[in-house]
Protein backbone atom coordinates (compact mmCIF):
# COMPACT_ATOMS: atom_id res chain seq x y z
CA UNK A 1 0.00 0.00 0.00
CA UNK A 2 0.88 3.44 -0.73
CA UNK A 3 0.49 6.43 1.10
CA UNK A 4 -2.44 8.93 0.42
CA UNK A 5 -1.96 10.56 -3.27
CA UNK A 6 -3.28 14.04 -3.61
CA UNK A 7 -2.68 16.82 -6.98
CA UNK A 8 -1.82 19.07 -3.70
CA UNK A 9 0.73 16.83 -2.28
CA UNK A 10 2.31 13.44 -2.96
CA UNK A 11 1.17 13.00 -6.88
CA UNK A 12 3.48 9.93 -7.39
CA UNK A 13 3.02 6.52 -6.53
CA UNK A 14 5.68 3.86 -7.51
CA UNK A 15 4.12 -0.18 -6.61
CA UNK A 16 6.78 -2.33 -7.03
CA UNK A 17 6.33 -6.58 -7.78
CA UNK A 18 9.46 -8.58 -6.75
CA UNK A 19 8.47 -12.03 -7.23
CA UNK A 20 10.61 -15.64 -7.41
CA UNK A 21 8.17 -16.77 -9.71
CA UNK A 22 6.06 -15.75 -13.22
CA UNK A 23 3.69 -12.98 -13.06
CA UNK A 24 0.84 -13.12 -15.15
CA UNK A 25 0.20 -9.72 -16.26
CA UNK A 26 -3.39 -10.70 -17.77
CA UNK A 27 -4.38 -10.72 -14.25
CA UNK A 28 -3.07 -6.99 -12.84
CA UNK A 29 -5.08 -4.55 -11.77
CA UNK A 30 -5.47 -1.79 -9.01
CA UNK A 31 -7.69 -1.21 -5.90
CA UNK A 32 -7.71 2.54 -4.67
CA UNK A 33 -10.05 4.22 -2.25
CA UNK A 34 -11.90 7.64 -3.89
CA UNK A 35 -12.07 10.14 -0.65
CA UNK A 36 -13.94 13.19 -1.35
CA UNK A 37 -12.73 16.12 1.01
CA UNK A 38 -15.90 18.00 1.14
CA UNK A 39 -18.06 18.69 4.03
CA UNK A 40 -21.08 19.67 1.96
CA UNK A 41 -20.91 18.69 -1.89
CA UNK A 42 -21.24 15.63 -3.74
CA UNK A 43 -17.69 14.53 -5.89
CA UNK A 44 -18.59 12.64 -9.07
CA UNK A 45 -15.72 11.58 -11.00
CA UNK A 46 -15.58 12.14 -14.83
CA UNK A 47 -16.05 8.85 -16.07
CA UNK A 48 -17.06 5.70 -13.81
CA UNK A 49 -14.28 3.65 -15.03
CA UNK A 50 -11.57 5.01 -12.59
CA UNK A 51 -9.22 6.00 -14.86
CA UNK A 52 -9.44 9.71 -14.47
CA UNK A 53 -7.07 9.88 -11.55
CA UNK A 54 -3.96 9.86 -13.20
CA UNK A 55 -2.41 11.66 -16.40
CA UNK A 56 0.88 9.35 -16.17
CA UNK A 57 1.92 5.59 -15.51
CA UNK A 58 5.42 4.45 -16.00
CA UNK A 59 6.31 0.70 -16.10
CA UNK A 60 9.53 -0.57 -15.49
CA UNK A 61 11.47 -4.71 -15.60
CA UNK A 62 14.28 -4.43 -13.70
CA UNK A 63 15.10 -0.80 -14.03
CA UNK A 64 14.81 -0.87 -17.79
CA UNK A 65 11.26 1.56 -18.79
CA UNK A 66 9.52 -1.12 -21.00
CA UNK A 67 6.42 1.94 -21.22
CA UNK A 68 5.57 5.34 -20.20
CA UNK A 69 1.91 6.57 -21.19
CA UNK A 70 1.74 10.26 -20.71
CA UNK A 71 -2.45 11.79 -20.56
CA UNK A 72 -3.19 8.36 -19.20
CA UNK A 73 -6.69 9.54 -18.70
CA UNK A 74 -7.51 11.07 -21.85
CA UNK A 75 -6.06 7.81 -24.15
CA UNK A 76 -8.31 5.48 -21.86
CA UNK A 77 -11.14 7.19 -21.83
CA UNK A 78 -10.84 7.44 -25.88
CA UNK A 79 -10.34 3.21 -26.32
CA UNK A 80 -13.26 2.57 -23.91
CA UNK A 81 -15.15 4.52 -26.13
CA UNK A 82 -14.93 1.69 -28.83
CA UNK A 83 -16.01 -0.67 -27.07
CA UNK A 84 -19.25 -2.55 -26.76
CA UNK A 85 -21.52 -0.73 -24.01
CA UNK A 86 -21.70 -4.20 -21.89
CA UNK A 87 -17.75 -3.92 -21.26
CA UNK A 88 -18.00 -0.67 -20.36
CA UNK A 89 -20.70 -0.95 -18.00
CA UNK A 90 -18.51 -3.92 -16.50
CA UNK A 91 -15.71 -1.78 -16.11
CA UNK A 92 -17.51 1.26 -14.66
CA UNK A 93 -19.51 -1.38 -12.23
CA UNK A 94 -16.32 -2.15 -10.50
CA UNK A 95 -15.11 1.67 -10.92
CA UNK A 96 -17.70 4.35 -9.76
CA UNK A 97 -20.61 3.04 -11.15
CA UNK A 98 -22.91 4.43 -13.60
CA UNK A 99 -25.50 6.92 -12.43
CA UNK A 100 -26.58 6.62 -16.67
CA UNK A 101 -25.31 4.58 -19.38
CA UNK A 102 -27.68 3.57 -22.30
CA UNK A 103 -26.37 2.49 -25.52
CA UNK A 104 -26.47 5.66 -27.03
CA UNK A 105 -23.37 6.31 -25.24
CA UNK A 106 -23.59 10.18 -24.98
CA UNK A 107 -25.54 9.87 -21.87
CA UNK A 108 -22.86 8.60 -19.57
CA UNK A 109 -22.72 9.99 -16.58
CA UNK A 110 -20.81 7.98 -12.98
CA UNK A 111 -22.31 8.25 -9.96
CA UNK A 112 -21.22 10.61 -6.91
CA UNK A 113 -19.69 10.15 -4.22
CA UNK A 114 -21.59 11.65 -1.15
CA UNK A 115 -20.04 14.30 0.52
CA UNK A 116 -17.09 13.38 3.53
CA UNK A 117 -16.97 9.47 2.38
CA UNK A 118 -15.11 7.50 0.67
CA UNK A 119 -15.32 4.78 -2.08
CA UNK A 120 -13.20 1.29 -3.00
CA UNK A 121 -12.50 0.70 -6.99
CA UNK A 122 -10.28 -1.39 -9.15
CA UNK A 123 -9.00 -0.42 -12.46
CA UNK A 124 -7.45 -2.43 -14.81
CA UNK A 125 -5.14 -0.10 -17.60
CA UNK A 126 -6.47 -0.23 -21.33
CA UNK A 127 -3.94 1.14 -22.69
CA UNK A 128 -0.94 -0.58 -21.75
CA UNK A 129 0.30 -3.18 -24.43
CA UNK A 130 2.93 -4.45 -21.88
CA UNK A 131 0.11 -5.49 -19.49
CA UNK A 132 -2.28 -6.56 -22.57
CA UNK A 133 0.51 -9.41 -23.71
CA UNK A 134 -0.93 -12.50 -22.61
CA UNK A 135 2.64 -14.21 -21.58
CA UNK A 136 3.92 -15.12 -17.85
CA UNK A 137 7.15 -12.16 -17.18
CA UNK A 138 9.80 -14.20 -15.26
CA UNK A 139 10.80 -12.51 -12.11
CA UNK A 140 14.28 -14.16 -11.80
CA UNK A 141 14.13 -14.95 -8.72
CA UNK A 142 13.55 -12.24 -7.34
CA UNK A 143 17.21 -10.95 -7.57
CA UNK A 144 16.32 -8.20 -10.30
CA UNK A 145 14.77 -4.78 -9.95
CA UNK A 146 11.22 -6.87 -10.17
CA UNK A 147 8.16 -4.59 -11.54
CA UNK A 148 7.85 -1.02 -10.85
CA UNK A 149 4.85 0.73 -11.73
CA UNK A 150 5.01 4.41 -11.05
CA UNK A 151 1.45 6.00 -11.39
CA UNK A 152 1.16 10.10 -11.17
CA UNK A 153 -2.26 11.63 -10.25
CA UNK A 154 -4.30 14.13 -12.40
CA UNK A 155 -4.57 17.70 -11.86
CA UNK A 156 -7.79 18.94 -9.02
CA UNK A 157 -9.62 19.99 -11.25
CA UNK A 158 -8.90 17.31 -14.59
CA UNK A 159 -10.65 14.18 -12.84
CA UNK A 160 -14.17 15.28 -11.59
CA UNK A 161 -17.20 17.30 -12.48
CA UNK A 162 -16.48 20.94 -11.27
CA UNK A 163 -19.92 22.08 -11.46
CA UNK A 164 -21.54 24.23 -9.10
CA UNK A 165 -22.67 22.33 -6.20
CA UNK A 166 -19.81 19.56 -7.08
CA UNK A 167 -17.02 19.37 -4.62
CA UNK A 168 -13.26 19.17 -6.35
CA UNK A 169 -11.63 18.19 -3.46
CA UNK A 170 -10.11 14.66 -3.61
CA UNK A 171 -7.53 12.42 -2.49
CA UNK A 172 -6.82 8.95 -3.05
CA UNK A 173 -5.78 6.20 -0.42
CA UNK A 174 -4.64 2.65 0.42
CA UNK A 175 -3.43 2.18 -4.02
CA UNK A 176 -3.05 -1.36 -4.45
CA UNK A 177 -1.57 -3.45 -7.42
CA UNK A 178 -2.81 -7.13 -7.75
CA UNK A 179 -1.32 -10.05 -9.96
CA UNK A 180 -1.22 -13.37 -9.75
CA UNK A 181 2.12 -15.39 -9.16
CA UNK A 182 2.69 -18.57 -11.09
CA UNK A 183 5.07 -21.32 -10.52
CA UNK A 184 6.03 -23.05 -13.46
Amino acid sequence: ATPIISPGAIRTAKLTIVDGNFLDLSTLHFSFIVKNLSGANPLQPLDAIPHGWFRRMILKVNGATVEDISHLSRLESQISRFVSTNKRRNWGDAGHGWATLTDAGADAASSEIVYGSSQRVTWRPLSSGFLQMSKFLPMLGGAAGGLSIELEASDLTAAVNTAANHSASWQLEDLQVHCDSVQL
